[in-house]
């Protein structure tokens, strides 16, 4: 977390910052340096505010429609993963975020057994990231003391697209059609619309420690009118997921009927 939190600081205000630098170098040229002064100053203060992130990401996770266990029956439920690191001992841990995100799917799961629907599978989906670094599926499986056949473990996919590729060529085997996916509200609408591109339904689970951990992104207040560092953190992630999806229809990995579960 505090990774992410130095990362934010240094991506999202950087280029504002570089555009005030600009602004004072052409002091002389008091037009242009004012416009860069200004625009410099209006970039900091947007996205220093949770509702400019907010209302970023609310739409994307309006695309998708929630799943409660009393809900009709899925096939599978799917946890990407989020990262990993290790501890002065050497031994590798889930980041929280993944831990979040399976600890959400294994409480719907009990839910789901309570009211007594079938077991539901886990998927977990996550590769080795980072050189000499295990699969992230397999550290957060271990973590949580699971193996198969209570989790079926994707050990190779790099990212989302990935994810849903090696989803669709075991699908047959596994029978997996209809899925629930935990993960953030800020990655909900890539992740679901690489799979539907893929032909699986899709449905977000629904977990209040995940939307808390998100800075309740469900929830409006006055204090997201307030400069802060987590409106750098929040925003950091609504560019990237923005991007993200940009970056999956220019190279045809979705389309834009693919990010909406309506008709």
């Amino acid at each position: 977390m505090l990774q992410d939190s130095l990362r934010a600081l240094l991506v999202i205000p950087m280029p504002f910052l570089v555009l005030g630098t600009g602004g004072l170098i052409l002091w002389r040229w008091r037009r242009t340096s004012r416009a860069l002064l200004a625009a410099s100053a209006a970039g900091l203060l947007l996205t220093s505010l949770p509702v400019t992130g907010k209302l970023i990401v609310l739409p994307l996770l309006s695309l998708t429609e929630g799943w409660e266990p009393t809900g009709e029956p899925v096939d599978a439920f799917l946890v990407p993963t989020s990262g990993i690191y290790f501890d002065e001992r050497k031994q590798w841990w889930a980041d929280p975020t993944s831990v979040r995100r399976l600890g959400a799917a294994l409480a719907a799961r009990d839910a789901a057994a309570a009211l007594g629907h079938s077991p539901i599978p886990i998927i977990i989906s996550g590769g080795a990231k980072k050189p000499g670094a295990p699969a992230e599926a397999l550290v957060l499986a271990r973590q949580f003391n699971l193996s198969y056949p209570e989790v079926v473990l994707d050990t190779a996919a790099l990212d989302s697209y990935e994810t849903a590729v090696n989803l669709e060529r075991q699908s047959r085997g596994l029978r997996v059609r209809h899925l629930v996916v935990f993960t953030d509200p800020t990655h909900m609408a890539r992740m679901a619309g690489v799979l539907r591109h893929k032909g699986f339904e899709v449905r977000r689970g629904t977990s209040t420690r995940i939307m808390e951990a998100c800075l309740n992104l469900d929830r409006f207040s006055f204090t997201d009118l307030v400069p802060q560092p987590n409106g750098f953190h929040l925003n950091r992630r609504a560019f990237y997921e923005l991007a993200g999806i940009s970056w999956y229809l220019v190279t045809g990995r979705l389309s834009l009927g693919d990010l909406s579960s309506g008709p």
